[in-house]
């Protein structure tokens, strides 16, 4: 290199000059039709569940009201659950209520073709036959959860086996069943074993005794107040009221000595003087009101005594009658 020569340093570099875009102005034209979109997008969407919200509805009705059975109408209503009604808050799916209504109503034809003098309830009779008992099993089922009562499958299982027995064979027993409900074995113990036993055990139960008692105890006081009125005659109220079967005869008991009746009610009835009436007395048949007509005592030979009574029974089926008289029943279907 010269003197005169000079250095000259060549700075390299990878950065490539770029460009700042300009920043976008807040009235971009091209924003609101966003907006636009995003609001119709929405809008549609909505509209769209309020339309698929509307036809359920509109089919739900229909199939409840028309008592639709085929079987896309009954499997829309088992993917939407529809319910027939309810029973305070317990849901009767329409499904089951059809699959009953159309159980009973084989039943009802396989015996005609058996035998065509039996007579063969009308459909409407059908229908409330079978809401009725869907009405008892679900009250069953909130008492059974009040008293932490279950039926479990094992329990369904030997009481089929029971059934089994008695026909012979479970394959007897299940051609029994398909040939007069159209159900498989599985069915039958969900829909009719499973609420026998539930019954069954509800009712064992000490809390559901002493409802049942304190239940059937006021129902004896409301019909000792209206023999103690004196309105009506003994043997009228006996035939009213009564839950036994001297009902029909007014009460009356014909003579029996302390030995033939029990205890609480001999001792109750021989403590009275002809014309008397007592007043509850609780035996293992229930509540009694006695009224004693004569009374005979003979030398050597037990005491007799002429009685007619009222018994009021601590009843299962007057027991659930009382709760659902308590109950809220919304009935959707059309029975009639």
């Amino acid at each position: 290199m010269t003197e005169n020569s000079q250095d000259f340093h060549i700075h390299a570099t990878n950065e490539l000059p770029t460009e700042t875009p300009p920043e976008q102005s807040s009235n971009d034209p091209l924003q609101p039709s966003k907006n636009k979109a995003g609001v119709l997008l929405k809008g549609v969407f909505v509209g769209l569940i309020i339309v698929i919200l509307a036809s359920v509805g509109v089919w739900s009705y229909l199939i409840v009201r028309n008592n639709l059975t085929d079987n896309t109408s009954l499997r829309f209503a088992r993917v939407v659950h529809l319910p027939a009604g309810f029973v305070n808050k317990t849901s009767i799916p329409y499904a089951s209520y059809v699959e009953d209504f159309k159980a009973v109503k084989n039943f009802y034809e396989s015996n005609k073709k058996k035998d065509p003098a039996i007579a063969t309830p009308s459909d409407s009779e059908l229908r409330k036959n079978v809401w009725d008992r869907l009405v008892r099993t679900a009250l069953l089922g909130e008492l059974a959860s009040k008293n932490n009562v279950e039926v479990t499958s094992k329990d369904t299982d030997e009481e089929f086996k029971k059934l089994s027995t008695a026909l012979g064979s479970e394959d007897a027993a299940n051609k029994m069943i398909q040939e007069s409900y159209g159900w498989s074995s599985a069915e039958f113990k969900q829909r009719v074993i499973m609420p026998f036993l539930l019954q069954q055990k509800v009712f064992s139960t000490t809390t559901t005794i002493d409802m049942m008692n304190t239940k059937a105890r006021a129902r004896a006081e409301e019909v000792l107040a209206k023999v103690k009125e004196g309105k009506e005659e003994f043997e009228d109220l006996a035939k009213q009221y009564s839950q036994d079967g001297s009902a029909s005869q007014g009460g009356d008991l014909g003579w029996f000595d302390a030995e033939t009746m029990v205890k609480p009610f001999s001792d109750a009835a021989f403590a009275l003087k002809p014309g008397e009436i007592s007043g509850i007395v609780q035996s293992q048949f229930g509540f009694h009101i006695i009224k004693l007509l004569e009374r005979e005592e003979k030398k050597g030979k037990p005491a007799r005594a002429h009685a007619e009574h009222i018994l009021i029974r601590a009843d299962a089926d007057q027991f659930l009658g009382d709760l659902l008289k308590q109950s809220i029943i919304k009935l959707w279907v059309r029975i009639e």
